[in-house]
């Protein structure tokens, strides 16, 4: 069996792939120009959400209301297990295995406890990194829709 041979540019290519490939081209150009806007919308939309959060918590606030709608800020604490081997020993010397796993990390119970622990200022277990995000919500005005959150990991 012989390999494919290479087309180069010299070579002849019928009029239907010529039109495909050109379609493809121009579909992924346009592709990667949308992507490079959205880059920078998000830069922007974190920049936006950087003042916001700024201003929200020099005011001491974590809610404003304006006619357009209703601005929220929160910092929920969540955990990720970083050290699966060191998580699961420390889980078992604890005999919280069923507390916080089912075949996998339970995350919500996870985060739960983690929290807890640092309001108390207990070690968080072995193999477990806490962390925050901040979170800015927005509600529109004269609607029910659910909130639409922008996280950004600390």
């Amino acid at each position: 069996m012989t390999a494919p041979q290479q087309q180069t540019l010299l070579d002849p290519i019928s009029p239907g792939i010529d039109s495909q490939i050109r379609d493809y081209v121009e579909k992924r150009r346009r592709h990667d120009r949308i992507n490079e806007e959205l880059k920078a919308a998000k830069k922007e939309l974190d920049q936006s959400k950087e003042s916001l959060w700024d201003y929200l918590e020099a005011e001491g606030t974590k809610t404003i209301h304006h006619v357009l709608g209703r601005i929220t800020r929160s910092a929920p604490r969540k955990a990720y297990v970083k050290d699966f081997d060191a998580f699961m020993t420390w889980l078992r010397d604890h005999d919280l295995v069923p507390a916080l796993t089912k075949l996998a990390v339970r995350q919500a119970e996870v985060n739960a406890y983690v929290s807890e622990a640092l309001d108390k200022g207990d070690d968080v277990p072995d193999g477990v990194e806490p962390f925050t995000y901040k979170q800015i919500n927005f509600y529109p005005a004269a609607s029910t829709a659910a909130p639409q959150a922008v996280e950004q990991e600390n």
